[in-house]
């Protein structure tokens, strides 16, 4: 089952960026109220979308049009990001070389060779005070040797899956803006934007259909339903952010982004 998303977490600063903007307009609905309309998934969302007044009155309240989507205007999509977020996610802080220095020291060899070091030191300079230092010290210099090269080959590690991760994460999407369509980057879809889908495509964010032929999406990894779930208009609109498109075409409008989807 899907988590539910608590609808004052707009207000925190850590799930996006919208605190550092400024809003200049507002809209006829509020991040909170368009956080509840994908909470639940099937009949409770479609009952919040009809206490709304359907997609068409969601589009209103959005400012935005149901075939030609928004206006291509900078100062429009800057504002809808400070209103409503950005469509990017929290990352996590990368751990640092000592991090991953103090994880190596953990391992369970290493600490008993440091025990080893540490009695051979103190029996070797009661026994020889003048070369009892060298098999403890031999062995403490091994221990930081191993302890380092685990240290670094985590730490590059590391540093490589982000970028792959960066790079699979910044896709490009299919957006409506002024009736033409445009390829943008995920993370500059906003809320009111008028997605285009198409079979293998992700979906960039949290929406209600408006219209859709054979449209069938890959929820698993979000719901762990593997048969694939269809979607329209009427039966089925809500489609979820980081979800695929398994087969058809449809057009939905941007009700959620970032950390704001039932993704975030």
């Amino acid at each position: 089952h899907r988590r539910r998303r608590r609808t004052d977490d707009m207000g925190d600063p850590e799930l996006g960026t919208q605190t550092a903007l400024s809003a200049t307009r507002t809209y006829g609905v509020t991040p909170e109220e368009v956080m509840k309309l994908g909470a639940d998934k099937g009949d409770n969302a479609k009952k919040l979308l009809g206490v709304i007044g359907g997609t068409e009155q969601l589009c209103q309240k959005l400012d935005t049009h149901p075939t030609t989507g928004l206006k291509n205007d900078a100062d429009d999509i800057a504002n809808r990001k400070a209103v409503f977020g950005e469509n990017k996610f929290r990352v996590k802080e990368p751990a640092t070389y000592c991090d991953h220095l103090i994880a190596a020291l953990k391992d369970e060899v290493l600490i008993v060779l440091i025990v080893a070091a540490c009695v051979a030191l103190i029996v070797g300079l009661i026994e020889d005070a003048e070369k009892g230092w060298i098999e403890g010290t031999a062995i403490l210099i091994a221990v930081v040797l191993c302890s380092n090269v685990a240290a670094l080959n985590d730490w590059n590690k590391d540093q490589q899956f982000r970028e792959l991760n960066a790079q699979k994460e910044d896709f490009k999407t299919k957006v409506i803006r002024d009736g033409a369509e445009l390829q943008i980057s995920v993370t500059e879809v906003v809320v009111g934007d008028l997605v285009h889908l198409v079979g293998g495509d992700q979906i960039p964010s949290d929406g209600f259909v408006l219209k859709a032929s054979d449209l069938e999406v890959n929820e698993a990894a979000m719901t762990g339903e593997s048969r694939h779930i269809k979607k329209d208009p009427e039966a089925e609109p809500f489609v979820i952010a980081t979800t695929y498109v398994q087969a058809g075409e449809a057009w939905y409008v941007t009700s959620t982004v970032g950390p704001a989807t039932n993704m975030g």
